[in-house]
């Protein structure tokens, strides 16, 4: 179960669109943007509502490709096409807890000093000073 999960990716925030194939364009444009061409599987997650943009698993052929995809995708923000396209691993019922928890301590934090920087890393949550 833990090597499976290790191999896929979830992106959040792509939009839906209709038509086969165009759920496997979408994924590889952002995978292109971010200078990856690893094969893959998409499948969107849930059911189609329409006010909701559901989640898409991208199952990897490789550990190594997930991670690399997830330490490039900070650079999709600067983007335009896709600056509101995010991507995270695939994690377990009791990992998403876990961050769940941790996002809203970071964005308490976060509004209680909005001078520091704050972000998450390995499971904990980091401040620093603003370098000017």
């Amino acid at each position: 179960m833990e090597e499976e999960l290790s191999r896929n990716v979830m992106v959040f925030g792509l939009p839906e669109e209709v038509g086969a194939g165009k759920l496997e364009d979408s994924v590889d444009a952002v995978l292109q943007e971010l200078g990856e061409k690893p094969r893959f599987e998409a499948v969107r997650l849930g059911k189609k509502r329409e006010s909701l943009v559901r989640p898409v698993r991208v199952v990897l052929c490789s550990a190594q490709s997930a991670r690399n995809i997830i330490g490039k995708s900070r650079n999709l923000r600067h983007t335009e096409r896709f600056k509101k396209v995010f991507l995270s691993p695939d994690r377990t019922v009791e990992e998403r807890e876990k961050q769940k928890g941790l996002v809203l301590q970071l964005k308490k934090r976060i509004e209680e000093d909005p001078q520091s920087k704050h972000y998450i890393k390995n499971g904990q949550i980091i401040s620093a000073k603003r370098s000017s």
